[in-house]
């Protein structure tokens, strides 16, 4: 059986137009089912993701997909076997927001996205917990380094996207993030 997947444009919107947001949304959610659905086709994922094994085939959440928030936002991602949020910080967002993920699990991709639409620069943080509920460092590594997204986090400028990609892996219980 051949992979094919229906390709839906996912770069050059205008993030700052709620119409472009909700058709970001829509390609995404979109893809995420069309991955679901090869997956679930495939002889040797059937017995995984069908319920019977480790995985089921309803667990590709949490997708939050808030496109216009003013608060620091909390989400659960117990038993997540993928994380997947964007959110859009518009004004009266607070100078320094926190995303506060709970029951983080291990090995599970975590993809953020985060637009500054405030109007002025805020500082960016992540908090997380793992599923034992034990409190997780958090690390961003980019081009100048790596800095704690806890303690001190990313400033995003007014119209600037931070885009980050990692997980929990390892022993060092810390979410690890990289840019793109």
């Amino acid at each position: 059986m051949p992979f094919q997947i229906q390709s839906l444009p996912l770069q050059g919107f205008d993030l700052t137009n709620p119409q472009s947001v909700k058709v970001f949304q829509t390609n995404l959610a979109q893809i995420l089912s069309q991955i679901q659905s090869v997956l679930n086709q495939l002889p040797t994922s059937q017995s995984i993701l069908n319920g019977s094994g480790a995985i089921n085939s309803t667990a590709l959440s949490p997708v939050n997909t808030s496109s216009t928030v003013t608060t620091s936002q909390s989400i659960s991602c117990s038993n997540a076997t993928m994380v997947a949020l964007y959110y859009i910080l518009n004004s009266g967002a607070p100078a320094t927001w926190t995303l506060t993920m709970h029951n983080v699990p291990v090995a599970v991709p975590v993809i953020i996205w985060v637009y500054n639409n405030s109007g002025s620069s805020v500082v960016i943080k992540f908090a997380a917990t793992d599923a034992n509920n034990n409190v997780l460092g958090s690390f961003f590594t980019g081009s100048s380094g790596t800095v704690s997204m806890v303690s001190t986090g990313l400033t995003a400028t007014n119209g600037q996207t931070h885009a980050f990609s990692g997980g929990l892996y390892g022993i060092n219980a810390q979410l690890n993030f990289l840019g793109f």
